[in-house]
């Protein structure tokens, strides 16, 4: 209940708290300075009570600051770190998850010419020089008790073309970055790739509760850390009623914990289409956006 309706109740309790002997007509007359004063305080009282159920209901699940960056290993690893705890700004003492990880990093350099043929006139050969970096984080994410998660890799590449063709349009020749700068130029693209990759970070606090026993069951299972026996019970609960809107949510929660947006995306829309609103529609954008922002579109029937 929002902090402003017991104020509101009192309010009210003291404008009902009238002598009831009184005269309709002289109480009406009796009491206009002090409807006067009262009513504005009423209507604003009540809408900040509105505004709060409001919020209450529309809130996003919780951020992903129960997450901290642990130790990482691999060139770069100090910059990956800085990008990843503006992600994960989770401190390690308190957090509920721990990342942790390796980056590898491989930087080539090939020379050589390229011949390009003007017109009307003999080919020319001009310095040509490619740079290709390949940098990926073999990524762990365990429970502040140690226990693993889930792990992943992830990779990005960066290509660099300098000279050739673009000399002969007399253009400047180009900078070819160093190994240093080309790995400082791809950490903060790999960082994001790693956010959307993990996602928030989920427990059975996040998770939907039901009216029945198999539901209880389930959410006992999720917080007992074990949530492959929550997600069996979710899966038998929808075996009787499929449009269950409670089991679809929470079997979205279940897949994006372990990373596997797809089928999260299918449980997620499910459960917005049975009941539309913010509690169902936050979710399944997030995890529209992050499969879009990967190159991965949701397939909309997966499970079907």
């Amino acid at each position: 209940m929002p902090a402003s309706f017991p104020l509101l109740f009192g309010l009210a309790a003291l404008f009902l708290k009238a002598p009831k002997k009184t005269e309709p007509v002289a109480l009406l007359s009796s009491s206009k300075p002090f409807l006067a004063l009262l009513a504005p305080m009423i209507v604003f009282i009540a809408a900040l009570a509105f505004s709060g159920c409001v919020t209450s209901f529309s809130q996003p699940l919780r951020p992903v600051s129960k997450i901290a960056v642990g130790p990482l290993n691999g060139p770069g690893a100090p910059d990956l770190e800085r990008e990843l705890a503006k992600k994960f700004p989770g401190r390690i003492d308190s957090a509920d998850l721990i990342l942790s990880g390796t980056l590898s990093f491989d930087y080539q350099t090939k020379t050589g010419q390229e011949s390009v043929l003007p017109p009307n006139s003999e080919s020319q050969a001009y310095p040509l020089t490619v740079v290709e970096a390949e940098l990926s984080f073999d990524w762990r994410l365990k429970a502040s008790s140690g226990a693993e998660i889930k792990t992943g890799l992830v990779r990005d590449q960066f290509s660099q073309v300098a000279g050739g063709f673009l000399l002969s349009l007399g253009k400047s020749p180009e900078k070819v970055l160093s190994q240093d700068e080309t790995l400082k130029k791809m950490i903060p693209a790999l960082a994001f790739q790693i956010a959307e990759e993990i996602g928030p970070a989920f427990d059975a606090s996040d998770l939907e509760s039901g009216d029945n026993e198999i539901s209880h069951r389930a959410l006992q299972s999720a917080a007992s850390n074990d949530w492959d026996g929550a997600a069996a019970l979710w899966r038998e609960l929808l075996a009787l009623n499929p449009e269950y809107a409670a089991a679809n949510y929470n079997l979205g929660v279940y897949y994006e914990r372990l990373g596997r947006l797809e089928e999260a995306h299918t449980y997620y829309r499910r459960a917005f289409i049975t009941f539309p609103g913010p509690r169902y529609r936050l979710p399944l954008t997030r995890v529209t956006d992050a499969l879009d922002r990967l190159g991965r579109p949701a397939k909309r029937d997966s499970l079907r």
